[in-house]
């Protein structure tokens, strides 16, 4: 009778678990993972519209601007994404607790990215000060380097938004709040970066550094909103006034689950910066410009991945979290057919109907023989992203599951033989940017079925063990 009294409460407690619902659709359908997804979606395209409309201003400002603001801006977003993945490994930790219903630790986790955020800040002095200018290639240092500083420097102010403190609100499902934050900073983004960039009115005429001045006003703006909204929400959460006090043992927990991950992104953005200084000695302009705008456009899509992924991780976190073995695989069937559905909308933008980004983003002096070579650009950058989607959302699984170490070890070992090696033939030899973007097209492929298989295996082994656990009683 104890056995069964014990068997009983422990099949309460686990359907308490996932009652821990992140919304009100059923857990691990298309329609839990869209209606957590798309917030995020346009988050990070509103996040990721910082940089295009930057490109697209400088674009038509000169060439000069729009080769160095894009070559800067790969280091920027190395360092910026690696301190980022870091942070926003929160997000994991709130979904978990949330699973598990222990509610009262979630703001303690949140705190915890935002002491790190604000650990950053002499580092990213150092760093841009002496470290900055021996990045960017010759010829597009001149501008290249003020734009790189002031951006790296104010890396912690993006962080703290969109990766702690908006990790409160993805990780219970509220990505909404999130979403306001991130379309109203790109709003004054915009509007700014046109008005300092050109001079309009009583505005100075800055050029590119007024493209990064523009930037950085608006991630404060979006960095005073989240934090009100914040506030708003604590009055909501009882939490212990100690909450937001530095917790070694759980920042111990969230830096060992985060940081490989983090340190894998910080070493793929970096391999990516040193392509752009490759391609710009050994290929032709025409084929960087191409390139550029490519990549360009590829970036404008972007939020797809970062989105879909982390609304995977947060639903798998989540699982996690109530130990409900049987919605990780519901959940993974889901994800994979919403991938296979949105490949359909970006296959239509770079491939059938490019014509308008492309026209955006040509420079004004680009001689017309070039639209097949980016054209061409194009197809690879569709089957990229595609295979970076799937790759990401295998990787968002991984690390919810706790194990991002071997994601560490896999693009340790997979990047430089799948990637970083064919490219560099590629370009140094070939003089072919379209051959690396193939490379990088097999790169993500191989690195995602690794992920995949790896993330079945643990879910079988967690599930087998959960088994063993109710056949002792």
């Amino acid at each position: 009778m104890i056995c069964i009294f014990a068997l009983n409460a422990f099949q309460q407690t686990e359907r308490v678990g996932m009652n821990k619902q992140l919304t009100r659709h059923a857990p691990g359908s298309i329609r839990e993972l869209w209606s957590i997804a798309w917030p995020l979606i346009i988050a990070f395209a509103a996040n990721l519209l910082m940089v295009l409309s930057d490109r697209i201003v400088l674009a038509r400002f000169s060439t000069e601007a729009f080769q160095s603001q894009a070559a800067a801006m790969q280091w920027w977003s190395m360092v910026y994404y690696t301190c980022l993945n870091v942070a926003a490994i929160s997000r994991v930790m709130v979904a978990r607790f949330n699973g598990a219903g222990t509610r009262e630790k979630m703001m303690s986790a949140v705190w915890q990215m935002v002491w790190f955020c604000l650990a950053l800040f002499p580092f990213l002095v150092v760093f841009a000060i002496w470290v900055a200018p021996r990045l960017i290639a010759p010829d597009l240092r001149e501008l290249g380097v003020p734009y790189l500083r002031i951006l790296l420097i104010t890396i912690p102010i993006p962080t703290v938004t969109f990766g702690a403190i908006a990790s409160y609100f993805a990780g219970q499902g509220k990505n909404r709040y999130t979403l306001a934050v991130a379309i109203s900073s790109n709003i004054l983004n915009l509007i700014l970066c046109i008005l300092l960039v050109y001079g309009i009115g009583p505005f100075p005429r800055w050029g590119i550094m007024g493209a990064g001045v523009g930037t950085i006003i608006a991630q404060i703006l979006g960095l005073i909103l989240a934090i009100c909204l914040l506030l708003v929400f604590q009055k909501r959460f009882h939490a212990p006034k100690t909450f937001r006090r530095w917790d070694f043992k759980l920042f111990r927990e969230m830096w060992d689950l985060g940081f490989p991950n983090a340190l894998a992104c910080g070493f793929n953005w970096t391999l990516w910066s040193l392509m752009y200084q490759v391609a710009a000695v050994h290929v032709t302009r025409d084929q960087f410009t191409a390139f550029l705008v490519g990549h360009t456009i590829f970036v404008g899509l972007s939020f797809l991945v970062d989105g879909v992924g982390q609304s995977v991780g947060i639903i798998s976190a989540n699982a996690y979290g109530a130990k409900d073995w049987p919605l990780l695989h519901k959940s993974r069937r889901s994800w994979m057919r919403f991938l296979a559905i949105e490949s359909v909308p970006a296959f239509v933008i770079l491939i059938l109907y490019p014509q308008p980004l492309i026209f955006a983003l040509m420079p004004a002096d680009t001689a017309p023989e070039m639209f097949p070579l980016v054209r061409q650009m194009l197809f690879f950058m569709w089957l990229l992203l595609a295979a970076i989607c799937y790759a990401s959302s295998c990787r968002a699984t991984l690390t919810a599951l706790g194990d991002s170490k071997f994601i560490l070890f896999c693009n340790t070992v997979l990047y430089p033989v799948f990637s970083i090696i064919p490219s560099c033939l590629a370009l140094r030899y070939a003089h072919n940017i379209i051959l690396a973007a193939a490379s990088w097209v097999l790169y993500n492929t191989v690195s995602g079925v690794i992920y995949h298989a790896r993330s079945l295996v643990i879910i079988a082994r967690r599930e087998a063990q959960s088994l063993e656990w109710r056949a002792d009683f």
